[in-house]
């Protein structure tokens, strides 16, 4: 929709998909009540049923701030501190982060990852829920933990959409039309991030709503 409202491909891109741009920017302010609310439901991991569970909220947790930093290069985007001199001569784009050293395994490898556990998790997994009608309501079950709220539904759903919308318009040749030209990676990452949001925080709910009775 931004892309429809801006003819100007140069203005979108500075507006929307530079580095200062909103959706780059937003995908880290997103991330941030992820790490608090991972914080939060760590402080009530004595109430999972399975001690791998804290290791998993932990895990995900140290991902959130781990992705949130990256999207900033750790606060150099904001801050405009210059990268030392042996991060410039590794880093692709001069910039202080590991996602610019060999995007294969910095960058293409976690994010496709992240997105197969996105679709998986927060698409795939509550249709075979829906379908088999296998939902896990009792806390001392590890799935009633593990598996995602339906608040993180529509963005997991957003997220693989995009992702397909990207790969359609690769085949067919249609990145040059509007408003297939934008940039869907980092649209697909913002998704993830919101995904990722929610599940953390339904998780955290929960664990409150426990502990408070």
């Amino acid at each position: 929709l931004a892309r429809l409202l801006t003819p100007d491909i140069y203005l979108y891109e500075t507006w929307v998909e530079s580095e200062r741009g909103v959706v780059e920017n937003g995908t880290a302010v997103a991330l941030f009540p992820a790490i608090a609310l991972g914080l939060r439901a760590l402080r009530y991991r004595a109430l999972l049923p399975s001690g791998w569970l804290t290791l998993w909220l932990a895990g995900l947790t140290a991902a959130a701030a781990l992705f949130a930093g990256e999207e900033i290069s750790w606060g150099q985007q904001w801050f405009g501190w210059a990268a030392p001199d042996f991060v410039l001569a590794l880093n692709e784009q001069g910039e202080f982060n590991l996602h610019n050293m060999g995007k294969q395994l910095t960058s293409r490898t976690p994010k496709a990852v992240a997105g197969l556990v996105v679709a998986l998790g927060g698409v795939a997994f509550p249709l075979w829920q829906r379908w088999r009608g296998a939902y896990f309501t009792q806390a001392t079950d590890w799935r009633h933990w593990l598996a995602p709220a339906p608040m993180v539904v529509p963005a997991a759903a957003l997220a693989v959409a995009l992702s397909a919308v990207d790969r359609l318009a690769v085949w067919f040749d249609l990145t040059d039309l509007v408003p297939l030209d934008v940039d869907f990676g980092e649209l697909h990452e913002l998704c993830i991030a919101l995904a990722l949001t929610f599940y953390l925080a339904s998780i955290s709910q929960r664990l409150a709503a426990r502990a408070a009775g």
